[in-house]
């Protein structure tokens, strides 16, 4: 067994600073990229291919997925959502979220 040294789940490598009102997260969460499907930052026709297989029920997106890809706001994903990420890989539209 080798020592892992001092990092571990007792001595984290990262730990929450206080600042007047509350603590800051040293390491903040990324934005969310709408309609990135595949997770890869970015959203290209591959994001709106599994967005299309999920609304035909193909391939089904996880959790994670489907809340990056639900682009209306109405809490599930559908042929809206899916016309919406290939209109923005066509550049038809600006944004992906509604």
């Amino acid at each position: 067994d080798e020592d892992e040294g001092w990092l571990s789940v007792d001595n984290p490598s990262t730990y929450a600073t206080y600042a007047l009102g509350g603590f800051i997260n040293d390491n903040p969460q990324p934005a969310i990229v709408y309609g990135d499907a595949n997770g890869d930052g970015s959203v290209d026709i591959s994001d709106a291919m599994l967005v299309f297989y999920h609304v035909a029920k193909k391939e089904l997106l996880t959790d994670e997925q489907l809340l990056r890809c639900d682009t209306n706001d109405d809490n599930e994903v559908d042929i809206v959502d899916a016309m919406r990420v290939f209109y923005f890989v066509a550049k038809k539209i600006d944004s992906v979220k509604e």
